[in-house]
């Protein structure tokens, strides 16, 4: 990542499943506990490096899977991993799509601020156009 950010003057960082985001100790044989620990000591060793750097990282989290008991919206707690990264982030936004009947997405998106240090909450209604992988504004 370093070079690239010197190379091509990179500003911006995506981590797919920041939860896999490790420190130099191996997470395997560790309890639940020893994970939570190294994943919040990662997360805080990538905070330093991107403050140090001048770039902006986003970690991108999957969401624990929906109880049986029914389906409830995404929210800062149901994140994999959530108190470390809830407590390591400056901004939590949730994105939801519904299924389909059919099990296909819908394209009607909500993009909702689940934590923001310096702002306000809220929710927007977007419209995901698959074609071209962007938001656009709800019509």
């Amino acid at each position: 990542a370093k070079a690239a950010i010197f190379r091509h003057g990179v500003k911006l960082i995506f981590v797919d499943y920041i939860q896999l985001v490790r420190s130099a100790t191996s997470s395997r044989g560790m309890s639940d506990t020893e994970r939570v620990e190294a994943t919040t000591l990662a997360l805080r060793d990538l905070a330093a490096e991107s403050k140090d750097m001048g770039v902006h990282v986003v970690g991108l989290s999957q969401y624990a899977r929906p109880q049986e008991a029914g389906r409830r919206r995404p929210d800062n707690h149901r994140a994999k991993g959530s108190s470390s990264l809830e407590q390591s982030c400056q901004n939590m936004f949730h994105i939801v799509r519904e299924t389909l009947e059919d099990g296909s997405l819908s394209n009607e998106v909500e993009i909702r601020v689940g934590k923001q240090r310096e702002g306000k909450f809220g929710s927007v209604q977007c419209i995901f156009d698959d074609e071209h992988l962007r938001f656009k504004g709800a019509a």
